[in-house]
Protein backbone atom coordinates (compact mmCIF):
# COMPACT_ATOMS: atom_id res chain seq x y z
CA UNK A 1 0.00 0.00 0.00
CA UNK A 2 1.53 3.16 -1.09
CA UNK A 3 1.87 6.58 0.29
CA UNK A 4 -1.00 8.74 -0.29
CA UNK A 5 0.62 11.95 -2.43
CA UNK A 6 -0.24 15.52 -3.75
CA UNK A 7 1.63 18.22 -6.21
CA UNK A 8 4.47 21.00 -5.42
CA UNK A 9 6.03 23.36 -7.10
CA UNK A 10 8.80 25.07 -6.88
CA UNK A 11 9.76 28.20 -9.29
CA UNK A 12 13.75 29.57 -9.12
CA UNK A 13 15.32 32.69 -10.76
CA UNK A 14 19.13 32.91 -10.52
CA UNK A 15 20.73 36.31 -11.15
CA UNK A 16 23.76 36.09 -13.86
CA UNK A 17 26.20 36.69 -10.55
CA UNK A 18 24.47 34.83 -8.00
CA UNK A 19 26.18 33.58 -5.14
CA UNK A 20 29.16 35.59 -6.16
CA UNK A 21 29.46 34.18 -9.65
CA UNK A 22 29.50 30.03 -8.10
CA UNK A 23 27.63 27.06 -8.45
CA UNK A 24 24.24 27.44 -6.27
CA UNK A 25 23.85 23.82 -4.33
CA UNK A 26 20.51 23.24 -3.24
CA UNK A 27 18.68 20.87 -0.67
CA UNK A 28 15.16 20.33 -0.96
CA UNK A 29 14.36 18.32 2.47
CA UNK A 30 11.00 17.31 3.42
CA UNK A 31 10.51 15.74 7.08
CA UNK A 32 7.91 13.45 7.28
CA UNK A 33 7.72 14.00 10.91
CA UNK A 34 7.82 17.28 13.20
CA UNK A 35 10.50 16.03 15.41
CA UNK A 36 12.62 15.64 13.03
CA UNK A 37 11.32 18.95 11.09
CA UNK A 38 12.79 20.59 14.36
CA UNK A 39 15.93 19.05 14.75
CA UNK A 40 16.69 19.68 11.13
CA UNK A 41 16.12 23.59 12.08
CA UNK A 42 18.86 23.63 14.43
CA UNK A 43 21.29 23.14 11.69
CA UNK A 44 22.62 25.92 9.08
CA UNK A 45 23.13 25.21 5.56
CA UNK A 46 27.12 24.32 6.00
CA UNK A 47 25.96 21.81 8.44
CA UNK A 48 23.58 20.04 6.54
CA UNK A 49 26.00 19.76 3.66
CA UNK A 50 28.23 18.55 6.12
CA UNK A 51 26.05 15.69 7.53
CA UNK A 52 23.72 15.30 4.86
CA UNK A 53 25.22 11.86 3.86
CA UNK A 54 24.24 10.48 7.30
CA UNK A 55 21.38 12.12 8.21
CA UNK A 56 19.72 10.83 4.99
CA UNK A 57 20.58 6.88 5.79
CA UNK A 58 20.07 7.71 9.76
CA UNK A 59 15.82 8.80 8.25
CA UNK A 60 15.53 7.74 4.84
CA UNK A 61 11.79 6.53 5.54
CA UNK A 62 11.30 9.56 7.31
CA UNK A 63 13.28 12.14 5.06
CA UNK A 64 13.13 13.22 1.42
CA UNK A 65 15.64 15.54 -0.17
CA UNK A 66 16.03 16.88 -3.58
CA UNK A 67 19.39 18.06 -4.46
CA UNK A 68 19.98 20.54 -7.03
CA UNK A 69 23.29 22.57 -8.49
CA UNK A 70 22.53 24.91 -10.80
CA UNK A 71 25.04 28.11 -12.51
CA UNK A 72 24.36 31.52 -12.41
CA UNK A 73 21.91 33.09 -14.86
CA UNK A 74 21.11 29.31 -15.40
CA UNK A 75 17.32 29.38 -16.84
CA UNK A 76 15.38 26.76 -14.72
CA UNK A 77 11.81 25.45 -15.74
CA UNK A 78 9.37 25.19 -12.91
CA UNK A 79 9.85 21.86 -10.73
CA UNK A 80 6.86 19.92 -10.21
CA UNK A 81 6.83 16.73 -7.84
CA UNK A 82 4.85 14.93 -5.55
CA UNK A 83 5.28 14.80 -1.96
CA UNK A 84 3.89 12.66 0.82
CA UNK A 85 0.30 14.07 1.95
CA UNK A 86 2.02 14.06 5.69
CA UNK A 87 4.57 16.61 5.05
CA UNK A 88 3.37 20.47 5.21
CA UNK A 89 6.61 22.01 5.90
CA UNK A 90 9.80 21.74 4.04
CA UNK A 91 13.32 23.08 4.33
CA UNK A 92 15.29 24.96 1.90
CA UNK A 93 19.39 24.86 2.54
CA UNK A 94 21.34 26.87 0.19
CA UNK A 95 25.31 27.05 0.31
CA UNK A 96 25.86 30.21 0.04
CA UNK A 97 29.31 32.24 0.65
CA UNK A 98 28.09 34.74 2.38
CA UNK A 99 27.71 34.72 5.95
CA UNK A 100 24.29 33.47 7.22
CA UNK A 101 22.56 30.17 8.65
CA UNK A 102 20.86 30.32 4.43
CA UNK A 103 18.49 27.90 5.85
CA UNK A 104 14.63 28.53 4.86
CA UNK A 105 11.32 27.11 5.69
CA UNK A 106 7.91 26.79 3.46
CA UNK A 107 4.97 25.56 3.34
CA UNK A 108 4.74 22.42 0.94
CA UNK A 109 0.88 23.19 0.03
CA UNK A 110 1.99 26.71 -2.14
CA UNK A 111 4.08 27.26 -4.83
CA UNK A 112 7.12 27.93 -3.51
CA UNK A 113 9.58 30.93 -5.66
CA UNK A 114 12.89 31.45 -5.35
CA UNK A 115 15.08 34.22 -6.13
CA UNK A 116 18.76 34.18 -6.01
CA UNK A 117 20.73 37.13 -6.19
CA UNK A 118 24.46 38.42 -5.90
CA UNK A 119 24.41 37.54 -2.02
CA UNK A 120 21.16 37.02 -0.88
CA UNK A 121 18.03 34.33 -1.50
CA UNK A 122 14.64 35.41 -1.35
CA UNK A 123 11.31 32.66 -1.05
CA UNK A 124 8.13 34.04 -1.56
CA UNK A 125 5.11 31.98 -1.26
Amino acid sequence: MGCATRPWRMQMTLATDANNNSPVLISVVLPKSQPLFKKLLDLTAKQWFTQREQLLRDHRRDLEETYFEFIPGQQVPEINRKVASSVSQGILFVNYQTPGSHRYTFDVNQVLKISFAQQSVNLSQ
